[in-house]
């Protein structure tokens, strides 16, 4: 073999050994600087949960705005063991009814984690957010939540008693 070969074949293998080593000699690579690139959300997907609990409610009237508060416990995905608190409020529109507000999931485990959700229900037929399916999206999150998104629907089964059940479906990703 002549020196030039020689010098070539050890070339090829050199960067044969380097592309093989997991080494990375890119400005930049080992420095930590991916990890300050904002990653996407990679937990979650479908969502459900049910909570039971305690609730009041006033119902709107031709003169006046409704309001439906809520505080249980239960179950729910990616959260486990969760403790449940809401409130709406309906805000009349003659002969309209438009119920909005918040309720927000907090782990019983991990009370750092939790996430709140946006929730509304219009329409001149539901003057009650009891027992009609409310539309959520996820508002914001805490702890390993801090990036949630998602979307779906949670009905209350609400009592004369004053006790409540609720059923989420829909999407929540992290």
């Amino acid at each position: 073999m002549s020196n030039v070969t020689k010098r070539g074949a050890c070339l090829v293998f050199a960067f044969l050994i380097s592309a093989c080593s997991g080494a990375s000699f890119a400005p930049g690579a080992n420095t930590g600087a991916a990890a300050n690139r904002e990653m996407p959300n990679t937990g979650g997907g479908s969502f459900t949960a049910t909570s039971s609990g305690n609730y009041t409610f006033s119902d709107c009237t031709a003169s006046g705005n409704g309001r439906l508060k809520f505080s249980g416990n239960g179950r729910a995905s990616y959260l486990h063991r969760v403790n449940e608190s809401g409130a709406l409020k309906g805000k009349n529109y003659p002969p309209h009814c438009v119920w909005s507000g918040t309720a927000t999931l907090t782990s019983r485990h991990h009370k750092a984690n939790s996430v709140t959700f946006s929730l509304g229900l219009n329409g001149s037929r539901y003057s009650n957010p009891c027992n009609n399916a409310l539309g959520y999206v996820v508002k914001r999150g805490t702890g390993k939540f801090a990036k949630a998104s998602g979307y779906g629907t949670v009905t209350l089964s609400c009592t004369n008693s004053g006790m409540y059940l609720d059923d989420w479906s829909g999407t929540l990703t992290y």
